[in-house]
């Protein structure tokens, strides 16, 4: 099999490829991942072997055959591009529907739903006109931006990544708490399986399925976030693997064993309520 995997340069793609790696270790596959990227000296890069090849959009474009699967770890190119979504579209771990990448239509869908995961208010404005909060400031800072989401403020006090994998209504659940530094998941503390909170979160997800339809099948993550009178609320969702979501490697899941239906690992690693880099598992701990 071919995998094709877009917007490669990313942390996700970074993930793919060490997931990609441990697979073929495991079960012997003769598999070829295809990574891409727009960024002109991605193709230049050096592989890591020969099974991982490194190549340009439009090398791609040229590559792509009936048979070949786009493994879900980017979002913009599959809803920006209809022949690459048309290969996404043959595979329910990747297939999504463009509709719901409106953050507005999706909370405006979710916020029907009964259930302990609040989903914040929010409204739409084709454009938000933004200056300082401060007199005689004049035009300095101002900006207009277009086509803006405006969620319900929430005084954040937790923050939360949950890796979710559903098969035939089973889900699976791989969450851990998190600490952000420039957008990114900075320190990591990783999660039981089963507890409140998941139970919480599949309560959600399984109360969701008949709004937001594919969004919530097959490969995708939450962001979700406890203010400081112990609420949780939803805050995003992605259909694909997380950036970080390699640390679940470590708890013996490989989404590549995923989808074609294999057992991970065995050699499970109980790493849970203890704060980590996410660089710590870029390593053996």
């Amino acid at each position: 099999m071919r995998y094709f995997v877009f917007e490669a340069g990313s942390r996700a793609g970074f993930s793919t490829e060490k997931f990609f790696q441990a697979y073929l270790q495991q079960t012997g596959a003769k598999d070829t991942l295809v990574m891409v990227d727009s960024d002109p000296l991605f193709p230049h890069l050096k592989s890591p072997q020969p099974n991982i090849m490194r190549v340009s959009e439009e090398e791609a474009m040229a590559m792509l055959n009936d048979g070949d699967t786009i493994f879900p770890a980017d979002e913009l190119t599959r809803q920006k591009n209809s022949h690459v979504r048309g290969f996404a579209s043959a595979n329910p771990f990747s297939a999504i529907d463009v509709k719901f990448y409106n953050k507005t239509y999706i909370n405006s869908q979710l916020s029907f739903i009964k259930s302990n995961i609040a989903v914040p208010k929010t409204f739409s404005n084709t454009t938000l006109f933004i200056k300082p909060n401060v007199l005689s400031a004049g035009s300095k800072e101002c900006h207009a931006v277009k086509d803006v989401c405006v969620e319900e403020y929430i005084n954040i006090k937790d923050e939360y990544v949950v890796d979710c994998y559903e098969r035939e209504g089973k889900i699976d659940l791989y969450p851990r708490e998190v600490k952000l530094k420039n957008g990114y998941d900075k320190y990591i503390m990783i999660l039981p399986q089963e507890s409140e909170f998941c139970d919480s979160v599949r309560d959600f997800i399984t109360a969701s399925q008949q709004k937001v339809g594919r969004l919530f099948k097959g490969i995708f993550h939450l962001q979700l976030a406890r203010d400081f009178n112990g609420n949780l609320f939803y805050i995003e969702s992605s259909k694909r693997i997380s950036g970080s979501s390699i640390v679940n490697i470590e708890r013996g899941f490989n989404p590549f064993c995923f989808i074609v239906g294999l057992k991970a690992y065995d050699n499970v690693k109980h790493l849970e309520g203890v704060w980590y880099r996410f660089e710590d598992f870029l390593y053996d701990i």
